[in-house]
Order: structure tokens, then C-alpha cells, then sequence
């Protein structure tokens, strides 16, 4: 998928002129990225997908955490209820599940950690990691390929597939596919929302530093305009003030 969005020319090229340190700083994170994405299919495998879901979005608390322990961003009133809302249902799903699965809520609490400290440590290394947000995805994703395909076998879960019940349906591999297809296509569109706001942001601070400049130098122009005129140029009768008025009621119309 990659090489075709290349080629495309959809994204810029992945870790051209980087060196390999550069990417060694972001090698705790394609460590939080993977584990998640293990604990998170060992957690699907025997939980529910709306319970899922509605947990894994308490991991949004640890991303408010973050930002108010290492940005002192103190969130607002109706954040702070929704995260408390957030963490009250899930604490209540698990409570009240008639089909409790004590290994699934274990990986699921993996998944919600290992989320919110991949995002804490994101957090972390913004401005010192040269890395660009599609190059941390492809790091991510190769990492993870690299490290799960021999795992797979120690960790026993390859010799488990063969007792998959769904092993020889077509479905569930064009099910797999779609997953990490629409899952990294679900990333990329992300990271091109978030650089569309930056860059909007930016685009407003460059414009009110324009007109702001603009207004500068029309006042400056004003000024000289009205310093060049003195006393004894003056008509009698007529004050200084009196023609910067003026002035201004021109520059206005």
C-alpha cells in the first residue's frame, strides 16, 4: 500500500536523507504501536465489538493526562465530565457483562495503555524527532511486520490458527485485508486532517501578521506625512491636530 500511494505521488517519499539514530528515537513508540495492535486483536478475539469500542475510548484519558501534566493544558468543564462519563461506562460494562472474560478485559487494559502511552510519548518527541507523521506510520507498520511474523511462532499463536474455526473461509481473509488496508488508510487520512489544521492555523496567523503590517506602515506613512508639515507651515489658525484629523478622515474614505 505504501509503495503504490508512492507512486501515486499521494505521499512524499519515506526516509530520504534520514539517518538511522533519527529513527531509533522513535523505537519506543513502534514498541507501544505494536503492542497495541497485538493486545488489541488478543482482546477482540473474545470480547464483544461494541465493548471494544466503547473501552478503548478511555484511552482519550490518558491523552488529557498527558497534556495536562507536560502542556499544563487544563481541560474544561465539559471535557472533564465527558472523561469522567468516559471512564464510569467502561468501569460499568465491565462490571455488569453477563459473558465476563477475565483474558479479554486483561489485553483489553493492555490495548488502552499501551495506546495512551504511544500517545503521551508522541507528545514527548514533537520537535525532536525529524521524523515526518507518514515516516512514524511506516516505521510502525514495517516494525511491526518484522517483529510479529517470527513471535508469532514462539508465542504459540501460529500453531493456534490451525484450531481457528473460520480458517478456511474465504471471508476472513478478505476480513483481514480490508482490516489493515482501511486501518492505514484510516491513519494516513488523519495525519492529513491534522497538517490540514496546522496549516490553516498557520495560514490565519500569516494573514493578521499581514494586515497588521499593512496598518504599521499606513500609520507610519501617516505620521511622516503629518511630522513633515510644522508649526510655521501651518495656516494661522489651523492646529496640528486639527490636520491629523483630517487625515485620518482621508486615509478612512
Amino acid at each position: 500500500m505504501f509503495r503504490a500511494l508512492l507512486s501515486t505521488g499521494h505521499i512524499d517519499g519515506l526516509l530520504h536523507g534520514k539517518e538511522w539514530h533519527e529513527c531509533a528515537l522513535w523505537l519506543p513508540g513502534m514498541m507501544f504501536f505494536l503492542i497495541s495492535i497485538y493486545s488489541g486483536s488478543k482482546s477482540l478475539a473474545t470480547l464483544p465489538l461494541p465493548v471494544f469500542l466503547a473501552m478503548q475510548n478511555m484511552a482519550l484519558v490518558f491523552r488529557a493526562t498527558a497534556d495536562l501534566i507536560f502542556h499544563q493544558q487544563i481541560v474544561t468543564a465539559y471535557t472533564y465530565v465527558m472523561m469522567m462519563l468516559t471512564l464510569c461506562s467502561g468501569l460499568a460494562i465491565a462490571k455488569t457483562d453477563p459473558q465476563f472474560e477475565p483474558d479479554g478485559y486483561f489485553w483489553m487494559c493492555v490495548h488502552i495503555v499501551s495506546l495512551g502511552v504511544f500517545d503521551i510519548y508522541t507528545n514527548l518527541m514533537k520537535g525532536r524527532l525529524k521524523l515526518r507523521p507518514t515516516e512514524r506510520l511506516f516505521c510502525c507498520y514495517f516494525y511491526s511486520v518484522i517483529v510479529l511474523a517470527p513471535c508469532s511462532y514462539f508465542l504459540g499463536d501460529a500453531l493456534e490458527a490451525a484450531t481457528f474455526p473460520y480458517l478456511y473461509f474465504g471471508q476472513f481473509y478478505v476480513g483481514c485485508i480490508l482490516s489493515g488496508v482501511l486501518g492505514m488508510l484510516m491513519n494516513l487520512c488523519a495525519i492529513r486532517l491534522h497538517e490540514a489544521n496546522i496549516s490553516h492555523s498557520f495560514l490565519d496567523i500569516a494573514t493578521v501578521q499581514s494586515i497588521a503590517k499593512n496598518h504599521s506602515k499606513s500609520d507610519q506613512n501617516l505620521d511622516s506625512t503629518v511630522s513633515w508639515a510644522s508649526d510655521k507651515e501651518l495656516p494661522p489658525g489651523l492646529k496640528r491636530h486639527e490636520l491629523q484629523q483630517d487625515m485620518i478622515r482621508l486615509e478612512m474614505s
